[in-house]
């Protein structure tokens, strides 16, 4: 048997048990061993039994492979591809250290006749629970896991209930632990773990044998270990944890498995048994479509939330000319207009909370109906404040015409908007800041998502409105919306300033009309 022990890299700290003649190595995840060093090529090398001897294989990699025998490195390349491994040598891929230790078979028949005290087949299990009946404790114990998943309101609340039961239907446990793998490079994506009288949510740091793990996962059975530090002496998270007595199980759907569930006893002498095995293959196969189901469920629901807010800003630049398409990140060339109330803060303070937010709630639905008649979306309303964004032509204008327009129309529109707040004793007046350029847009949050968009041209919009009080002069726009505004658009050269941010000055403009507005 050998093990690889991951001492440097990304991958640090995980151990892979070779259970196989041929094992390859790589950063794709259709290799057996799946590294996440981007120094690793796709398929980077293989080690393999040749002669009674684990030699290293270099599949002609990018940056080849070194094996390191106390200080002496052998590269391998084309003309000399392989090396034989032996104990204290180290095998170096990229920023990859790993560390191969080697077992003799019958040292390794020996130990696991002595620990391994019973396995299964996922076949075998599930022939054993058509052909058997349950008893009453194990059809109780079912019983109240089918409800307890049914209550989970998410995934992660699923997890806790699933912990939970675990430790009521084995007493003797002093532990219980789901690892969930990813399939696609079949890693743990999720892990967590319940000591039995320790209230409150699951625990992600209690140490977990990954060795247990890839031997329960590797071959899809359920395990049942004593002395379990007897059989994987070599993996340090098992010795440091105490374990004595080991559960294992696959999380099997009846098509896949999506990870495994355990039980531990790290304290006493007693021990599980072949019973408790078949009662732990039956657990695991409930657990496991309760938890696919409530992953689904959790994922139909961000999904509809998704699709709510798309009347808002993300989804709508889903197939938008012009965006790139990064994961939940959209890429885009767009015009992003920031308006601010003056002297909100002062107004605030002399009127009740609830028509201060009347007030603000009147105001910011007239500037939406405006920012939509220009084709843009408002992204967020802090406050007094409105970010809206425009990325699309509208009507023959581009999307600088349009948030310009719009910001044009939000004044015009001020008057009005204005008397609701002279009649309470409050005065309105706002600052409107345009910029252009590429901002990134996406859906921020876990469980409440919220669209938002980032970048330099969103910060400029908002320092540009900062400056419209000194400057007295209620709407500015910078150089980058002018270069994109037609040549009949009368830009008015205000100043060159500096912005907070940036290094270089930046020329900033507004329209003759609000200009000689402000003249004396």
């Amino acid at each position: 048997m050998l093990r690889l022990l991951v001492v440097e890299g990304a991958d640090r700290g995980q151990t892979f048990v070779l259970g196989k003649p041929s094992v390859s190595l790589g950063t794709s995840p259709d290799n057996d061993i799946c590294l996440s060093d981007p120094y690793i090529s796709r398929h980077h090398g293989r080690i393999a039994v040749s002669q009674n001897q684990w030699v290293y294989q270099d599949l002609g990699s990018t940056n080849g492979s070194v094996v390191d025998y106390s200080g002496k490195q052998l590269r391998l390349d084309l003309t000399n591809p392989t090396a034989v491994l032996d104990t204290g040598c180290l095998i170096r891929l990229g920023q990859t250290v790993l560390r191969p230790k080697m077992e003799m078979a019958a040292r390794t028949q020996t130990a696991q006749q002595h620990t391994v005290i019973a396995q299964r087949s996922l076949a075998e299990l599930s022939e054993a629970q058509q052909g058997q009946a349950p008893t009453l404790n194990d059809l109780l114990a079912m019983q109240e896991l089918e409800k307890r998943l049914a209550e989970a309101s998410s995934p992660e609340a699923m997890l806790d209930m699933v912990l939970e039961a675990l430790l009521d239907a084995f007493p003797e446990a002093t532990h219980a632990i789901i690892v969930l793998i990813d399939k696609k490079i079949g890693k743990p994506r999720r892990t967590a773990a319940r000591i039995r009288g320790e209230a409150g949510r699951a625990r992600e740091d209690v140490p977990i044998s990954m060795s247990i793990a890839d031997r329960v996962l590797g071959k899809g059975e359920s395990l049942l270990f004593s002395d379990v530090a007897t059989e994987f002496q070599q993996s340090r998270s098992v010795v440091s944890a105490g374990i004595r007595s080991s559960l294992c199980a696959p999380l099997w759907t009846g098509d896949e498995t999506v990870g495994l569930v355990q039980v531990e006893r790290r304290s006493g002498r007693a021990s599980f048994s072949e019973e408790d095995l078949g009662r732990l293959g039956l657990f695991a196969s409930k657990a496991a479509l309760g938890i696919v189901a409530s992953e689904l469920r959790s994922a139909e629901s961000t999904s509809r939330r998704l699709e709510g807010l798309s009347a808002r800003l993300i989804p709508s630049f889903i197939g938008e000319p012009g965006t790139a398409e990064s994961g939940d990140v959209r890429a885009m060339d767009a015009s992003v207009l920031f308006s601010d109330i003056r002297g909100y803060t002062r107004t605030a303070e002399r009127l009740s909370v609830t028509d201060t937010l009347a007030m603000l709630s009147t105001y910011h639905a007239s500037v939406e109906d405006i920012v939509a008649r220009h084709g843009g979306r408002i992204v967020k309303t802090p406050g007094d404040a409105v970010l809206a964004a425009f990325w699309k032509e509208t009507r023959g204008r581009s999307h600088a015409m349009c948030a310009l327009k719009c910001g044009e129309e939000i004044l015009d529109d001020l008057p009005r908007a204005a008397r609701a707040w002279e009649g309470m004793g409050a005065r309105l007046e706002i600052g409107i800041g345009i910029n252009a350029g590429q901002v990134a847009a996406g859906l921020i949050g876990k469980h409440h998502l919220e669209p938002t968009i980032i970048g330099d041209p969103v910060n400029v919009a908002q320092r540009l409105e900062s400056a419209t009080k000194s400057l007295q002069c209620p709407l500015i726009f910078s150089e980058s919306v002018r270069e994109r505004l037609p040549g009949d658009v009368e830009a008015v050269f205000l100043d060159q300033v500096t912005v907070s941010g940036r290094e270089a000055p930046l020329r900033i403009y507004s329209l003759a009309r609000f200009v000689a507005a402000e003249d004396p």
